[in-house]
């Protein structure tokens, strides 16, 4: 039976506290598991949705994910990367 390995979860919001929390994660070690589950969309304004069946914030918290895990995967290719988004905090 192997070992169950268990990810580095980083939250995301696209604030420079949570850019450099990506960058600062281990080069060698646990997947990096990132989690955006931001409600700076709210305080920050809105931004329009491209569709009218899923809201802004739920889109905007996965190009969030999406780009902090582009920029650990440019930083360090060798360690497994995953993303996750949710509106709401």
């Amino acid at each position: 039976m192997g070992t169950m390995e268990f990810p580095l979860v980083v939250r995301v919001d696209g604030s420079d506290s949570s850019l450099q929390a990506v960058d600062k994660a281990p080069r060698r070690g646990p997947p990096l598991r990132l989690v955006c589950t931001s409600l700076r969309e709210r305080y920050e304004g809105g931004r329009p949705s491209f569709t009218t069946d899923r809201a802004s914030e739920e889109i905007m918290a996965e190009h969030i994910a999406g780009s902090f895990a582009e920029r650990a995967l440019l930083r360090n290719p060798e360690p497994k990367v995953s993303e996750s988004s949710a509106a709401g905090g």
